[in-house]
């Protein structure tokens, strides 16, 4: 098929808005008329229409297109957005389009080939204006800085240069192929068709990948996929650049012990790779950074993590009295998670953390206990860890805290069909033998109604925690029921383990407002009231400062320098921001004499990490342990899950009021 530029563009346009784009706001956006819209998406789906490759498949000739309705405007079904896709990546002309997401690669790819390329030249290929080239060579850039510090693409004037050596060259390289296999399942190669170019042949890189899978299915080495595709695509790209001529010299490895690499190039010779020290070096650098094997052999973890595992557990176990010793298999997990951070430490490399804001808003109790691997990691690496890293760590410490708290005594009416009763209970041990223990099975009207004689085994609020209701029979007691209509699926799963955490923890959100606020360590931030006097200082220093000087007043801290400095500290670093607008400062190392918590409202809100903050809880922690931290961080945690509760407490009148707010949602709370 055949398509100019713009319609190229407006196709993404359309895609980009799944619910719809009128013609006019198309007009505005292109500078165009309505009328040359119209005639554009015409010619679209004309082309698709003459597009045999598009439009047949299984022998049914399809009609994908550009849609027109008088609401909504112009929009493409989802149905029809995979053959987008395939307009978008080529189509059956490959070389006539190029995805998106590939773009910054295939700049990058003519620059490798002859050092640097002139950005006019690709407009036309590319299908991108100057200004979009250029976005493109920042967002290569922003990436490849953000994966290693490496930067090897300039922009001078239209040139677009590759700078540095040929070692940093490569292990750029090495970072999009590692940055590409976790992003996308598909493990396609097109990204490393554009990198080389003229050089790169499918069918060798497929002899390749077979090869690779051969060689570890021959020796029963378990990898993972991700594992496979980025060593195939590390050996290849390394054979790439020997082929164009670039040549590396002067690197040794001998204190990275790869040895399946060196068997596995063995494997491959067949493969003509003809490699160098250097190379082999290079690459062992690389793979030893990555879990690559997981076999057995895989599960041994170095002294070192073993030292540091060690502490952090005493660390844990000193601040917050539990011991993360108690699980070998939590143990065992945790020390081979440490053996490649530290790998990933020794060589430069960074971990992806996809799920990063999900981690620290959903485990913010167990990200801060994570955190304590920080200076433990400090006095034997001399580097920061960074928040990726800490929120896996922080996940290890959450499975142990669900695992470990105590099992809620548990009770099951007994359903009028036997064997629903045996589903259900059999789902029960399958799925929450951690979290709950099953001691009865009885009818719905032994519950209601007990022997006068008594019952050893007496269904009692003290004896039991929870009832699980089946079929949806109603009971009439006061321990908190459950229930399950027939056959329990995912949607009870989900149900039910919100509604166990509900029952641990939200009982006590009134305690601890009640305990840990007062009105004399809230402040409410109106600028326009002349009550924040920002001069000089970020806004977000000031309030800091003031609910600090409010926690020496008290007597909780020690001193409001030390406190102030450690908590800006710990910001910069790891920041606390949770959910859109609600943020939980506190410090990293700085211990208060006694657990308190300070409020401030800051009207209007203040941006920090691209968050517009309402409302801030700053905690002073004592030293000693107290499991009502737990709770203030999950209160905080349900609290900013919820912007509708952040509203209310941003609303507030004065100081009493955001109080009383406070106190009324601690006893309503839903847990999420």
């Amino acid at each position: 098929m055949t398509v100019t530029k713009r319609q190229i563009e407006i196709i993404e346009y359309v895609m980009n808005n799944v619910s719809g784009i009128t013609g006019d706001k198309l007009a505005k956006y292109f500078g165009v008329s309505s009328r040359t819209i119209r005639n554009d998406i015409l010619q679209i789906n004309s082309a698709l229409k003459g597009d045999p490759l598009l439009c047949q498949t299984e022998g049914r000739l399809l009609s994908p297109s550009i849609k027109a309705s008088k609401r909504i405007g112009y929009y493409i079904t989802q149905g029809d957005m995979e053959y987008f896709r395939a307009v978008l990546s080529g189509g059956s002309d490959r070389n006539h389009v190029i995805a998106p997401h590939n773009r910054g690669y295939a700049i990058l790819g003519h620059a490798l080939e002859e050092g640097s390329c002139n950005l006019y030249d690709l407009e036309e290929e590319l299908f991108l204006s100057q200004t979009a080239l250029r976005e493109e060579v920042l967002k290569l850039r922003r990436m490849l800085e953000d994966k290693m510090d490496l930067c090897i693409l300039v922009l001078e004037g239209n040139q677009a240069r590759v700078v540095d050596n040929e070692e940093k060259i490569r292990l750029s390289i090495f970072n999009i192929i590692k940055y590409e296999v976790q992003t996308h399942t598909d493990w396609g190669s097109d990204y490393l068709e554009l990198l080389f170019r003229g050089q790169f042949d499918r069918g060798e890189y497929e002899l390749f990948v077979k090869a690779v899978k051969d060689y570890f299915g021959g020796h029963e080495i378990l990898v993972s996929d991700a594992s496979l595709y980025m060593v195939v695509g590390a050996i290849y790209a390394t054979v790439m650049r020997k082929r164009q001529g670039h040549e590396l010299f002067g690197v040794k490895a001998d204190e990275f012990p790869v040895e399946v690499l060196t068997n596995l190039l063995y494997h491959l010779k067949a493969q003509k790779l003809d490699l160098t020290e250097s190379d082999e070096a290079l690459l062992k650098i690389f793979l030893y950074s990555i879990r690559l094997v997981q076999s057995q052999g895989d599960t041994r973890a170095s002294a070192l993590s073993g030292v540091i595992l060690n502490e952090f557990c005493q660390e844990v176990l000193a601040k917050y009295s539990f011991d993360l010793h108690q699980s070998d298999e939590l143990f065992n997990n945790m020390a081979l998670h440490l053996e490649y951070l530290i790998r990933r430490i020794d060589t430069g490399y960074r971990i992806d953390n996809p799920i990063l804001q999900d981690i620290k808003t959903q485990y913010p109790y167990a990200y801060e206990i994570a955190i304590l691997l920080v200076p433990i990691m400090f006095k034997y690496k001399s580097i920061p860890i960074r928040d990726e890293e800490i929120a896996y760590m922080a996940l290890y410490v959450a499975y142990f805290l669900e695992k470990v708290n105590r099992r809620l005594k548990t009770v099951v009416i007994s359903a009028p069909r036997q064997s629903v009763n045996a589903v259900i209970c059999n789902w029960l041990n399958d799925h929450f033998q951690n979290q709950i223990e099953l001691v009865k099975v009885l009818p719905k009207h032994q519950l209601e109604y007990p022997s006068p004689y008594g019952d050893e085994g007496a269904v009692t609020a003290s004896a039991v925690d929870l009832i699980i209701s089946t079929e949806g029979q109603r009971v009439k007691t006061d321990i908190p029921v459950f229930r399950i209509n027939g056959i329990p699926n995912q949607q009870d799963f989900s149900a039910l383990n919100g509604f166990i955490r509900r029952m641990r923890v939200s009982r006590r959100f009134t305690t601890i407002v009640n305990k840990y606020f007062n009105t004399q360590c809230i402040k409410i931030f109106a600028k326009d009231a002349g009550s924040a006097d920002w001069a000089g200082k970020a806004p977000f220093e000031i309030v800091i400062e003031t609910l600090s000087r409010k926690f020496k007043e008290q007597d909780k801290i020690e001193t409001v320098e030390e406190y102030v400095d450690d908590v800006l500290s710990r910001e910069v670093n790891y920041p606390t921001v949770i959910g859109e607008s609600v943020m939980i400062p506190h410090p990293l190392m700085t211990f208060a004499k006694e657990t308190a918590v300070a409020a401030a409202i800051l009207k209007p809100p203040v941006t920090i990490c691209k968050k517009a903050v309402k409302v801030i809880f700053l905690l002073a922690i004592e030293g000693r342990p107290n499991d009502d931290v737990s709770i203030l961080f999950e209160f905080f945690k349900q609290v900013a899950m919820n912007e509708n509760l952040v509203n209310t407490l941003y609303e507030a009148k004065d100081e009493t009021d955001f109080l009383n707010r406070l106190i009324s949602i601690s006893t309503s709370i839903e847990l999420f």
